[in-house]
């Protein structure tokens, strides 16, 4: 069955009003009808299976016939800080983040950023619609830009571990970062430029490591992808948490 999103679902809803956009896509595009079965997310855990009812205007009311939580996996606990890119670059790393389950994602202007557009309403859209494909329980949280020293200063979990992606010589494999149990992880991935040399000191003064990825000069986007799958590679490959 195909996914949709509604927000509003709770498991005590007996009926649910999709919203606009949700009700065309599932006429227009999928071109369903009364009677046709469905699952429903609502980015927060929540999954449910219903029955689309009848068209109420532009709206579409279905059934719940039944909800489920679905519990949080690793991923959730990431958070991939990016500087700001060129929009179809940034349009492609939060579509795979979101279908690799990250829980936050916050976009930096950095000394190197030279892209400065960031349309809110339209990088929401490209989450939700990969949480969709990927048949997702979770919505990333995507923030607007932040400059990266105020990043910095809003603080971290005591036990968070931070992570910042760079090509300088000290910087070690994600396999031999020590992280331990299994608790919230903030990596840092640069624009185009990278890092300048002030900003990696300043991550490193807020208790950031530095990572390699691979021995190649990465785009951006592939980093973002490149360090997540190695942290969940990594948990998983092992068992247990190292």
């Amino acid at each position: 069955m195909d996914f949709f999103y509604a927000e509003a679902l709770n498991e005590t809803d007996q009926t649910i009003l999709l919203c606009a956009d949700e009700s065309r896509h599932l006429q227009k595009v999928f071109r369903k009808r009364p009677g046709e079965r469905i699952f429903l997310s609502n980015g927060n855990g929540g999954i449910a299976e219903a029955t689309f009812l009848e068209r109420q205007r532009n709206q579409i009311i279905c059934r719940v016939d039944s909800f489920r939580h679905i519990p949080p996996s690793l991923p959730r606990l990431i958070t991939v800080a990016v500087g700001v890119i060129r929009p179809n670059r940034l349009d492609w790393a939060v579509e795979k983040l979101t279908e690799l389950g990250v829980g936050h994602i916050q976009p930096l202007h950095t000394r190197y950023t030279d892209a400065r557009s960031f349309k809110a309403g339209h990088i929401r859209n490209v989450a939700v619609s990969a949480m969709k494909q990927s048949r997702q329980a979770y919505l990333p949280q995507v923030s607007s830009p932040l400059p990266f020293s105020d990043w910095l200063h809003r603080g971290f979990a005591d036990d968070s571990v931070r992570l910042l992606a760079h090509l300088n010589p000290e910087a070690r494999p994600v396999h031999e970062i020590e992280i331990g149990s299994l608790r919230p992880i903030c990596i840092a991935i640069g624009p185009e430029g990278g890092f300048s040399a002030e900003e990696i000191e300043m991550a490193r003064e807020s208790g950031f490591r530095l990572i390699s990825l691979t021995d190649t000069v990465l785009r951006s986007e592939t980093a973002c992808v490149a360090a997540v799958s190695q942290l969940w590679m990594r948990f998983n490959d092992s068992g247990n948490q190292k």
